[in-house]
């Protein structure tokens, strides 16, 4: 009778580790997805920059072409430029560490099975 009460507490034991690991699982399924949606909100926000960024020197070559263009617009325009590029960069960033946190965490995830 002990030894079968042993032979149940330890089934138990192992359900539970179980579940401990499918709950962390989990949560680590849930981080990733929350990281996966803010990189694709910050790869659109990118692709907007790049579009933002396309307008204003196609806008520069048109007003170039028109003769318009002061050396005061020039400036302007190439400031707005480097702002965007910038911002983009710091996007870039920002999805790299983001991207680096998923892999340490599936690294983490794979030791612990391991």
């Amino acid at each position: 009778l002990i030894n079968y009460l042993k032979v149940i507490s330890n089934r138990i034991v192992i359900r539970n580790n179980k579940l401990q690991l499918k709950f962390q699982l989990d949560d680590q399924l849930d981080c990733h997805t929350n990281k996966l949606k803010k990189i694709k909100s910050l790869k659109k926000k990118i692709r907007l920059l790049d579009e933002k960024i396309d307008s204003k020197l196609d806008s520069k070559i048109d007003s170039k072409v028109n003769k318009k263009v002061d050396s005061k617009v020039d400036s302007k325009i190439e400031k707005e430029k480097n702002e965007y590029i910038n911002k983009k960069q710091s996007l870039i960033n920002e999805i790299t560490l983001l991207d680096n946190e998923i892999i340490d965490i599936n690294i983490d995830s794979l030791n612990h099975q391991i």
